[in-house]
């Protein structure tokens, strides 16, 4: 007979990356970002990726550290070449 994996065997096992949140929560993680923010984002298309999961809209952590990692830059100057288009 094999052993089941304890529940905190399973817990220790789920990928940190893949954790579910709900806006307000990823709101926090971005730094303080209002939820009416994401909720703007999210219609301009400009936001980090979201999902519908019931009534709720949700941001796995992956997807908000995306959108930080595209948002991110070394100096001013390399973020408004971005902003421009060009790099």
């Amino acid at each position: 007979m094999q052993n089941r994996p304890s529940t905190a065997q399973k817990v220790a096992a789920i990928d940190r990356d893949d954790v579910v949140m709900r806006a307000k929560d990823a709101g926090q993680y971005l730094g303080g970002v209002p939820e009416s923010t994401l909720a703007s984002w999210r219609h301009a298309g400009t936001g980090p990726r979201f999902a519908h999961y019931g009534r709720y809209v949700v941001y796995r952590k992956r997807w908000l550290d995306e959108f930080i990692n595209r948002n991110s830059a070394t100096s001013t100057r390399e973020m408004d070449r971005r902003k421009k288009g060009r790099g």
